[in-house]
């Protein structure tokens, strides 16, 4: 950000940590009517993309077009690594010192990072694995050496916090219909479990029982009970 402002950054990455690469984008403006709120166009404000997997940048600023009178209305040049959905330009950033006084020279921005540089195999036989919770998930870097944690599916929260992943009510999401409804949780389906066993296991020695008084003769010693009282038996 600027007036009459060429910018140069030299990039370094992991693949190319020495030398680097250079980007440049220009900034010009003759005076504060020229300069339009949100555009980045170039006028008062310019961008250049960067590539995945930067480590580390500089920035050079050099003047051009030194006979302009921008130097009466802009004094400061700027420059910063933003999040380009979170930065809007304004007008008054060239003309006070509004950017540096309100975001201190800070932009929010989103770094691609990852722990290490081993794979999630190796890193969970180490002592510093940095998925705590049990129902946590390594996953390995998709940009470079390293990993990642994640909670488990079902699960939300801090992966790297024992105890940091908590189980989804999955009522209270969006995606999921629980009209007029509760959320059955573990421990309600843990009683049902334990009441459907316990039923079946009643259920079988009943027949156990049965089988058993039939092979040694039960019907047999239950007639002749009866008849023993005087009481009729059929079948």
């Amino acid at each position: 950000m600027g007036c009459n402002t060429l910018a140069y950054l030299i990039l370094y990455s992991r693949y190319n940590s020495r030398t680097g690469y250079t980007t440049a984008c220009a900034s010009v403006c003759e005076s504060p009517k020229a300069l339009t709120n949100g555009s980045w166009l170039g006028v008062g404000c310019c961008q250049n993309a960067i590539t995945d997997g930067l480590t580390r940048y500089d920035v050079y600023f050099k003047s051009v077009h030194k006979d302009s009178n921008s130097y009466q209305f802009n004094q400061c040049c700027y420059a910063a690594l933003v999040a380009t959905e979170t930065f809007n330009f304004s007008s008054e950033f060239i003309t006070t010192m509004r950017f540096n006084e309100t975001y201190k020279g800070q932009q929010p921005l989103v770094l691609d990072w990852a722990i290490g540089n081993v794979t999630c195999n190796v890193a969970k036989n180490m002592p510093s694995y940095a998925c705590r919770d049990r129902n946590s998930a390594c996953v390995d870097s998709t940009n470079g050496p390293g990993y990642l944690c994640k909670c488990s599916d079902g699960y939300e929260g801090n992966p790297y916090l024992s105890d940091g992943c908590t189980d989804v009510d999955e009522c209270k999401q969006n995606s999921s219909s629980c009209p007029r409804g509760t959320c059955i949780g573990s421990s309600v389906l843990v009683i049902i479990i334990f009441c459907t066993r316990t039923i079946f296991e009643r259920q079988k020695l009943t027949n156990v029982k049965k089988q058993y008084f039939q092979q040694h003769g039960g019907f047999l010693l239950l007639e002749k009970t009866k008849s023993d009282q005087g009481l009729a038996f059929t079948s």
